[in-house]
């Protein structure tokens, strides 16, 4: 069936439905120019932090070096250009 065969049902229809179908109409051309990337009923690899003991030592030695104080340094501070003393 064309669109010129169509569009006599088209325009009666209330706009309620005329919304409907352009929302039915996207849909349709979304899926036809992506298909989808993940199929109902396969199976797939998902990668679990689990068994990750080298990244898991790296995170907390960050961590730990995070919250060791740094140290303070007075009297070392270089004057901005333009500041006054």
């Amino acid at each position: 069936m064309s669109l010129v065969e169509l569009l006599p049902d088209i325009q009666p229809l209330p706009r309620a439905d005329k919304l409907k179908l352009i929302q039915f109409l996207a849909q349709e051309l979304t899926e036809a120019e992506e298909p989808p990337a993940l199929r109902a009923g396969q199976s797939y690899a998902v990668w679990s932090p689990d068994q990750a003991f080298e990244a898991a030592e790296t995170l907390l030695q960050t961590l730990r070096t995070e919250q060791e104080p740094q140290p303070v340094c007075y009297g070392s501070a270089v004057p901005l250009p333009g500041a006054r003393l």
